[in-house]
């Protein structure tokens, strides 16, 4: 089911609010899975001789490789839900600054300051070297402008050929 105007909207919104945060946390993602992977490459601990070979009562009955063997299946694991995550999140990121970069350099100050900095008005117009008229005008244009950049236009124009 398509999602209404309003919703994409308010999705663009959100998105923006949250940007900061998103961002840091895909790229905490990246280095984790290039702190598993790092440690994934490392040697195999090698094998210790026991001094009894009688098995224990109790956890410790797992050997050194077995015990090695079950950190390097769950890294193995943690790195492919990340991977999903990343998946799941980093498209309507890229999207969102894709469409971030193609606006005007005033645009891209207005919403940058208000959404992604949650500056006051005032504080939006000074960063947009513009007034504070103008900027609360204009933010709506472009949060409609950012939403059909990043979920199509709402009617396109096409040209009938006879």
């Amino acid at each position: 089911m398509e999602m209404e105007r309003s919703e994409k909207i308010r999705t663009v919104e959100q998105l923006l609010r949250k940007y900061t945060v998103t961002k840091t946390y895909i790229n905490n993602l990246y280095a984790d899975i290039e702190d598993y992977e790092a440690r994934l490459q490392l040697p195999a601990a090698p094998k210790v001789p026991s001094l009894s070979p009688a098995p224990r009562g109790s956890s410790e009955s797992l050997s050194q490789e077995e015990r090695e063997y079950l950190a390097r299946e769950e890294m193995t694991e943690n790195v492919r839900k990340m991977q999903a995550e990343l998946m799941k999140i980093e498209p309507m990121t890229k999207r969102l600054e894709r469409s971030l970069e193609a606006l005007t350099e005033t645009d891209r100050r207005i919403i940058e300051a208000r959404y992604i900095n949650d500056y006051s008005w005032t504080m939006v117009a000074r960063a947009a070297y513009s007034s504070k008229g103008y900027v609360r005008k204009r933010c709506p244009v472009v949060i409609e402008l950012i939403t059909d950049m990043m979920f199509g236009p709402e009617k396109i124009m096409v040209q009938n050929v006879l």
